[in-house]
């Protein structure tokens, strides 16, 4: 994962390169207990913004408290959708991939201030003010569940925490245990995945840490790119 002023960029290792998804900063609570308290006074999305429709859920303790997170799908963009859970399916291994399940801490995000490149990817998340959870692990044709330990390694799940506070407060999972099942993802995209997770989290520095326990994600719709 880099830094850059004003923006976080996440990197993703997807097994056939990095998937890169980039978080604009803005002034917003910290990570935890006061970032839910703000959270909750976060102004709403711009006039006009489109309603997304909630399609999954992340609930977690964190440090003691608890969080929930909001997976979404919001109006279509030239043909693509903008899921928060996507399958990236592998050229070279058709019906293999890698599934990435991001969590909102608000519904009312500003999908219409997001930037693009010219193939729909999110660049930049525009006007919105908060936290993304991100989950992802990879995936072969036909699994229908996944269990693996996490750790910093690319080769195993990844999990990440992006505050739009400061660059510096990105937080990933150094060691814990991902457990996926049921894991069904319909062509369509009609999805029924359902995972429990457990995580310490910390900053690269190793200068802070979140423990993160009873982490729960369901999803009921996964686009694909």
């Amino acid at each position: 994962m880099t830094g850059v002023k004003g923006r976080l960029r996440l990197r993703i290792p997807t097994g056939a390169g990095v998937l890169v998804m980039g978080l604009v900063t803005a002034q917003a609570g910290a990570v935890g207990g006061d970032h839910a308290r703000g959270a909750a006074q976060a102004s709403p999305a711009p006039h006009g913004a489109p309603t997304a429709e909630v399609t999954g859920t992340i609930t977690a303790t964190v440090d003691g408290t608890e969080r929930t997170w909001y997976v979404l799908r919001a109006k279509e963009w030239k043909g693509k959708g903008d899921n928060s859970a996507l399958f990236m399916e592998s050229k070279r291994s058709p019906g293999s991939g890698r599934l990435v399940v991001a969590g909102y801490d608000r519904k009312d995000v500003p999908f219409d201030t997001f930037e693009r490149d010219d193939d729909g990817n999110v660049i930049s998340y525009g006007a919105f003010k908060g936290q993304i959870l991100i989950i992802a692990f990879p995936l072969e044709a036909g699994q229908d569940h996944y269990s693996s330990p996490v750790s910093p390694s690319g080769s195993t799940p990844s999990l990440l925490l992006a505050s739009s506070t400061d660059p510096s407060a990105m937080l990933s999972c150094v060691r814990g245990q991902l457990d996926v099942q049921p894991l069904e993802i319909a062509v369509d995209g009609q999805a029924r995945v359902e995972g429990r997770f457990a995580c310490t989290f910390e900053t690269t520095d190793g200068q802070r840490s979140l423990a993160v326990t009873q982490g729960r994600f369901t999803v009921r719709y996964v686009g694909r790119i």
